[in-house]
């Protein structure tokens, strides 16, 4: 009975964690095509075929390039620069498509100890994160209407509250099913920045816990024996 409360109390605290915001120590601005690494990019098709997830990485150091290729599908997710800030020469991001029945980007950048940062209403420098600098967020779609939504706010730790303007997914949809015009591309600009995680005090409690509950059954199993 008292390693069913344990194993209990474990999996309340364990799902009563998941709805938290990403808590960061730091934020470095001036992101650049090679500090992207690891991020995750998930496409999915208005034709039903399964969802394609590529990882981010280094793909030509001599272009400054950075990106997601899919073979498989025909797409890709790229990237070239030093500062994802287009101010003042910065490429845009580019979204190429042989298909052209892209319904959906998902971008998860925590992965890559990435965040994206966007400007924060008419009054930014008043909501802007500590170390995030300013944020960029302008797309440019070549004929085609995307939707960008941003998910799960970053917590600085030490903040009371995210402040709205430093996110870990981006989420770009097209309404029409296509990636744009009939050369298939969709060009974007939006900022990130470096984040380093912090462990969040709900996991360290349940590890904690985990632990306590461990020493308990070991300790009733060696007086019984």
């Amino acid at each position: 009975m008292r390693k069913s409360i344990i194993l209990s109390v474990l999996l309340f605290l364990f799902f009563t964690a998941t709805g938290f915001a990403t808590t960061v120590s730091s934020i470095t601005s001036a992101t650049g095509y090679d500090d992207m690494n690891g991020m995750s990019v998930t496409a999915t098709f208005s034709d039903g075929t399964d969802a394609d997830t590529q990882i981010w990485k280094v793909l030509d150091i001599p272009s400054l390039m950075s990106g997601v290729e899919s073979t498989l599908h025909g797409w890709s997710l790229t990237f070239s620069g030093n500062d994802t800030h287009p101010s003042p020469d910065a490429d845009p991001w580019l979204l190429s498509s042989t298909n052209e029945n892209i319904s959906s980007i998902l971008i998860n950048a925590w992965p890559g100890k990435t965040i994206f940062d966007i400007i924060f209403g008419s009054g930014e420098s008043d909501y802007m994160t500590d170390g995030s600098a300013l944020g960029y967020l302008d797309e440019n779609s070549l004929g085609s209407v995307a939707n960008f939504s941003f998910l799960d706010p970053v917590l600085l730790s030490g903040d009371a509250a995210p402040l709205g303007d430093v996110f870990t997914q981006l989420l770009i949809t097209f309404p029409s099913s296509t990636t744009s015009s009939s050369s298939g591309n969709f060009d974007f600009y939006v900022d990130t920045d470096n984040a380093a995680p912090v462990p969040e005090p709900a996991t360290m409690l349940l590890f904690g816990l985990g632990l306590l509950g461990i020493t308990a059954v070991g300790r009733k199993r060696g007086f019984k024996a």
